[in-house]
């Protein structure tokens, strides 16, 4: 029966090599030897490979792989957005993206940023409920709690609707909101 070609030497293989090689056979002998005991063919080439690493590292496994393409965001950026985000609901990736560069000068794409706000466990969602009160109303709001001393009574005002207080079901609106799953606001 012909000898199997091999796309990868077995550890079993490996260990063969090194002991063939250092009774002091050459790549082309062992290679043939092989070929002979275990039906298996390996070229000279693979065999020299293989042992000149065998020489370099000391062990017969695979050199570790490269961990891939190095993260774009480190995590003190993505602290930063986690921050930014928890500051402002509504920032917008490309607002994002802008504070990223001028703070630490890197370019960022908008969807390496929607990416990473995806993996903070931000979402982001249409505004649909809002409050509406005017804003010249709320110093005075508070000057009334202090008038009553109801701020000294814990009192909450949950059960009160003020006359300027409206609440709005919003039909067609461009406003967008960020808000992790399961917390208020």
């Amino acid at each position: 029966m012909p000898p199997v070609k091999v796309n990868r030497i077995s550890l079993y293989l490996r260990q063969r090599i090194v002991n063939i090689r250092q009774s002091g056979k050459s790549y082309v002998k062992i290679s043939s030897i092989l070929s002979d005991t275990e039906e298996v063919s390996i070229s000279r080439e693979a065999i020299g490979k293989f042992y000149t690493r065998f020489r370099a590292n000391g062990t017969l496994s695979d050199p570790p792989k490269a961990a891939g393409r190095r993260k774009t965001l480190q995590d003190r950026h993505l602290v930063f957005i986690d921050e930014k985000i928890h500051a402002d609901r509504e920032i917008s990736a490309q607002e994002l993206t802008r504070e990223l560069n001028a703070r630490f000068h890197i370019n960022i794409s908008v969807a390496t940023i929607k990416r990473a706000r995806k993996s903070l466990g931000w979402t982001r969602s249409a505004t649909q409920y809002c409050q509406m009160v005017r804003h010249q109303n709320k110093p005075k709001r508070l000057d009334y709690m202090y008038a009553l001393r109801c701020l000294a009574d814990n009192e909450q005002f949950d059960d009160v609707i003020f006359t300027d207080e409206t609440t709005v079901k919003i039909q067609t609106t461009t406003g967008r909101s960020l808000g992790r799953k399961g917390s208020q606001s």
